[in-house]
């Protein structure tokens, strides 16, 4: 919130240590208290990501589409393959599809249509999230930024500045 000066470290330890300890009495004490809990931070990663979307296309619509003149400027084979092997495992969560096959009605039917509707979805929604944050910011300030999405609301939006950090630390 102070962004001119960084938080004490020790805070920061504190306050992740209380939070991880929580979410694991959480997960230890109830099942149904974790699916909720699950469904909240589900809930504030999907409104975070939406509250960017939206700017970018308002940004978009507005006319600031400057820094996607030369998209591939600088690109070269090794720096694609690169991002394409570290997309991997962010997009490696259907994977674990089939940990779950046993709960499922008809597994035939339903495990081949999640994975495929959850990889498009994500695909989808992450694209359209990395063409906001270029409404905002060039590929070198993306590059440079420690926290994107709070760079691209310092750019855009005040109050996102607010928002976006407790959207990122929830989901």
């Amino acid at each position: 919130f102070y962004p001119t000066c960084p938080a004490p470290d020790r805070l920061v330890k504190c306050l992740s240590s209380f939070l991880l300890l929580i979410v694991g009495f959480i997960n230890l004490t109830s099942a149904k208290w974790t699916n909720g809990l699950h469904q909240i931070c589900n809930v504030f990663k999907i409104v975070s990501l939406l509250l960017v979307i939206g700017c970018g296309f308002y940004r978009m619509i507005r006319g600031r589409v400057e820094n996607f003149a030369e998209p591939f400027e600088g690109s070269t084979y090794g720096k694609v393959t690169s991002a394409l092997y570290a997309g991997l495992f962010p997009y490696s969560g259907w994977n674990y599809l089939n940990n779950a096959i046993d709960d499922l009605k008809d597994p035939k039917r339903t495990l081949p249509r999640s994975i495929v509707i959850s990889l498009l979805l994500c695909i989808f929604v992450y694209f359209l999230t990395f063409s906001s944050y270029f409404t905002a910011l060039s590929a070198y300030e993306i590059l440079m930024s420690d926290a994107t999405a709070v760079s691209f609301a310092e750019r855009v939006w005040r109050p996102l500045l607010y928002i976006i950090p407790i959207g990122v630390t929830m989901s």
